[in-house]
This record gives C-alpha cells, structure tokens and sequence, in this order.
C-alpha cells in the first residue's frame, strides 16, 4: 500500500431543522500512489459536528508527517494539510438533501440468531444523527463517491455557513502555549527516541510517529485556541528533532525470557555480556551509546517490554513558546482570518 494522494477538499454544510448546531459532511479527491492508473475520486470522509469534522481533519492530518498522506506535488506538512481544510471550511458548499440508505436490522429469515440487514432510504437532512450512528468511522458508506462528485460540483456556497472562529486574544496564547507539552525525550540513534512518560523511560517511535500522534490529538485545543495549532506542531516538531543523545552510563533493560525459551534467553545473555552488560535473574542490563546509524538493539528487542536506564540529571532545554510566540501568533492569526 502506497501513500494516499489527495487532490482537493470541499467542505460542505447544512443546519438541520431546530436546532443550533451545523452538520458538516467534508469530501476528499484522493487516488492510492501505487495504484495505475490513477482515478481519483471524491470521497466523503467525515460527517458530523465540528468536533467530529475537525477530529478527522486533524487525524488525516497527522498521516501527513510521515508522507502516507501526501498531494501531487509530493509532501506536505500538517500544518498546511489543515490549513486548507480551514480555508475550504471557511465558504463550504450547501449540502443537499439527499437520500441515504441505511442498513437497519430486520427483514425476513433470522440465520443462527443474527437478522439479516434491511436497507431503507431516508432523508439525510432529517436523519444526519442516525447516519453519523449507523455508519461509525465510514461516512463514504453513507454517501458514495458517484453522489460526492455531484455534489461538490453542482451545489453554491454559503459563508453564512462557514467556520470562522474570533481569533484567540493575545492572553489566551499566552496561557495555550504556557500549558503546552514539553516532551522530554533522548535520541538513542539517527532515528528513535525514548521519552520518560510517568517516570519510565520508554522507546516511543520515530519522530514522524511521535509528531503524527501529538496532532491527532490537538483538534480539541484547536477549538478552544483557535489558530495555534501552528505554532503548537512546529515548536513540538522542534522539541523531537533536537532531542538530546541519551547521556553516558544510559542501559537498555531487556526482561529475560522465561527458562523454557532457553534459545533466546541464551542469545539475550550472550548479546549482553559481549556487549559489556550485566544479567541478573530477570533482566538484561545493556549499555547503549548513541550513535548517527540506526542501532541494533531497538531492531533486536522489538516488540518486548524494553525499558531504559537513564541517569539522573538530564534536562530536556526545549520549550514550547513564550510571550513574543503568543504575540506573533495572534497577529498571524488576525491576518488568516480575513
């Protein structure tokens, strides 16, 4: 599977009938890289709410960090992939009433107690709650590619409907980048990082994994500070890739496979004494440097409950922002906003 290659976006909305809230249903023209020729096609990719639109542009977002989503021209950054999400949600189009066809339990001849699904067609503008309900995490099943494309190109738009949130005053940056994460993390070789997290030292990934997962995450802070996930993504990007090489005296501690594997229990206490470490009865103590090629170690223990010994002492130096970031951010923010 190659990456994804998403063409354009087109957010489209509607306020169902008493009530306050918009309904957006957001379309992606995407094509698999690896796949020929290439079709693109419209697709719905979330329908809901705001939270639930901006989760999923958040979440496609973050796949944008380690190139699985990508435009034609190549790569993009998260920040820019929302960017054009916000843009399009600013002036979305007027999201007809179509009919949805729904898969609701019942119909004849019950089989080793499952019913069989009976599908019923209902309006969607009337029924927008039942279909984000009857299709979790699979709106492109609620309303297929064929009837996205004639929507995002026979319908007008409305700035009425738009997403356009007040701008987060300068005190409000203040107090988001104040309270932003400050990821305290070592480079244990070119690629992987280890993170302390509730005062365990843990091997948490590459830096395109650990960027991607801290931006799924921040559509909620999105919401409540508009505009700051730029600043938030670039400093936290800036804090992973300026880790610090783990210091001397640093031990990767491997628990020791039971008795009966005696094979890798062996290898494992073999590994360890050549390479200067220490055994004891239920763990392997292994010294690590860091190095600028991607280590054996990590590729080694992979996938068991490795833990690491860092001497005390270590400060991470990075932070997220301050006074003038918050500043020059309301400022930026101001001007996207016209």
């Amino acid at each position: 599977m190659g990456a994804t290659i998403v063409v354009d976006q087109a957010a489209a909305a509607f306020k169902p009938e008493g009530v306050s809230h918009t309904v957006w249903c957001l379309f992606e023209k995407l094509y698999d890289k690896n796949t020929y020729p290439h079709h693109p096609e419209w697709n719905c990719v979330a329908i809901g709410q705001i939270d639930t639109a901006l989760a999923r542009v958040f979440e496609s977002a973050s796949y944008c960090e380690g190139g699985m989503n990508q435009t034609r021209a190549g790569h993009i950054r998260p920040e820019t992939y929302i960017e054009r999400w916000l843009n399009a949600m600013k002036n979305p189009l007027v999201m007809p009433d179509i009919e949805v066809s729904l898969a609701l339990p019942g119909g004849k001849g019950e089989s080793a107690g499952r019913a069989p699904a009976e599908a019923v067609r209902v309006s969607f503008h009337r029924n927008a709650e039942l279909v984000v309900a009857t299709h979790p995490g699979r709106p492109w099943r609620a309303i297929a590619s064929h009837i996205a494309t004639g929507i995002v190109g026979m319908n007008p738009r409305s700035a009425e409907l738009g997403y356009r949130p007040s701008p987060a005053g300068a005190a409000d940056l203040r107090r988001a980048l104040a309270a932003a994460p400050r990821p305290e993390m070592c480079r244990l070789d070119a690629h992987s990082r280890i993170e302390q997290i509730d005062g365990v030292w843990r091997d948490v990934g590459w830096p395109y994994s650990i960027v991607g997962a801290y931006v799924r995450g921040l559509w909620k802070q999105e919401l409540e500070t508009p505009g700051i996930y730029k600043r938030l993504i670039k400093d936290y990007r800036q804090a992973v890739s300026a880790a610090p090489a783990v210091p001397a005296g640093t031990r990767c501690v491997v628990p020791l496979p039971p008795e009966a594997e005696w094979v890798s229990r062996a290898s494992l206490i073999k590994m360890t004494k050549e390479m200067g470490g220490e055994v004891d009865d239920t763990h392997a103590r292994i010294p690590w440097i860091t190095s600028d090629k991607v280590g054996a170690v990590p590729l080694i223990l992979q996938g068991t409950d490795v833990t690491w010994d860092v001497p005390e002492g270590l400060t991470q130096g990075t932070e997220i922002g301050d006074e003038s970031d918050a500043q020059a951010l309301e400022q930026e923010e101001m001007e996207f906003s016209r």
